[in-house]
Formats: structure tokens, sequence, C-alpha cells
């Protein structure tokens, strides 16, 4: 598995779960950097929120969880977690930045 996994200006050392966005530590605990690795690492492909769940917390849907989205949005970064309704989640460029 590589050590930094990265996507525009997102950057992910993956030894120490640290995240950053334009350099920027975006102060993740190790359970959001595993989610964001999960986002980063199949860009644009739908995933439901039993799956990240399970690849992340290794157990079924507790409930829904936005903190990942809300830091995101802001610190600044250029993508955001959209949801795609009645099928999951993926990771996308803002708007503004397409």
């Amino acid at each position: 598995m590589p050590q930094k996994l990265s996507i525009g200006t997102i950057k992910i050392d993956t030894a120490s779960k640290r995240a950053y966005v334009d350099g920027k530590d975006m102060n993740l605990n190790s359970k959001e950097t595993s989610l964001l690795e999960q986002f980063i690492q199949n860009p644009q492909k739908i995933m439901t929120g039993e799956y990240l769940y399970e690849k992340v917390w290794g157990q079924k849907m507790l409930g829904d969880d936005t903190a990942l989205r809300i830091k995101l949005q802001d610190i600044g970064a250029e993508y955001t977690i959209t949801v795609s309704r009645g099928e999951g989640y993926y990771l996308e460029l803002k708007q503004e930045n397409k």
C-alpha cells in the first residue's frame, strides 16, 4: 500500500494517518482519514454508507456522519463528498473548480 495518497491539493500520509489540503493539516482523526482514503482510492465511484462503514469501521452502519464533509468544506478543499440519493457517497470536484 502506498505511503502517500493524493487527489488535487488533498494529500494523505497513510503511515502517520495525517491529511492535508494545500499543505494545511486537516486535523482528522484516524477513522476520518481512513474514510478520506477510501474516497481518494475510488474517485467518482459511488459507495454506499454500509460499504464505507464496513471498510473503515469494520462493522455495520450505525448512523450518518457528516464530519468529514464539513471539515473538507471548512478548510477550503477543492473536493467535496457528494450524496447520490438512494445510492451512496462519492468524492467530487466542487462546481466552482470544474
